[in-house]
């Protein structure tokens, strides 16, 4: 998605975990967006990115700006064994 509508020519994908958490950041340096002013009912990325973080108990934070491009990371805890 970031490829398809972000207009960016440069976008970082990162990982890092620990025994106890997952991280995964996505930044570009594309169009950005405003979202209270998107019509997020013509797509489902974002929508479909918020419903799984729920289903993860994971904390999904996405900061975004018109011209500025867009940050998106998510921190999921992960299952501890008994």
């Amino acid at each position: 998605n970031a490829a398809r509508h972000s207009r960016a020519n440069e976008a970082k994908l990162l990982f890092d975990w620990t025994t106890t958490d997952f991280i995964w950041e996505l930044r570009d340096n594309g169009q950005g967006f405003e979202e209270l002013a998107q019509d997020f009912q013509r797509g489902a990325g974002l929508r479909n990115l918020r419903h799984r973080a729920t289903q993860l108990k994971a904390k999904l934070m996405i900061e975004s700006h018109s011209g500025r491009g867009t940050w998106i990371r998510l921190h999921c805890p992960l299952p501890q064994g008994t």
